[in-house]
């Protein structure tokens, strides 16, 4: 048996430049969110920005989908 990270496996080979800047700005937003005592909340990115959006509101809000995109699964779903 070999260890494996499965998670890189799964998304298609090692972590880019891009996932580990990505990594970093996310862990920093959530570290510096903690730091101000900011707490139930979790960090993301939106338009290329860190922010912080409330587990409630990430979890309840109704997020609508990209019809082109739902038509491309039923084109590749046959």
């Amino acid at each position: 048996p070999r260890i494996v990270i499965l998670g890189h496996i799964q998304r298609g080979g090692s972590p880019t430049a891009y996932d580990r800047v990505l990594a970093s700005r996310l862990g920093n937003g959530a570290v510096e969110a903690l730091l101000a005592g900011r707490k139930n909340e979790m960090v993301g990115l939106v338009n290329n920005q860190v922010v912080l959006n409330s587990f409630h509101d990430a979890i309840y809000t109704k997020k609508n989908l990209n019809p082109g995109l739902l038509k491309l699964i039923d084109i590749f779903n046959c």
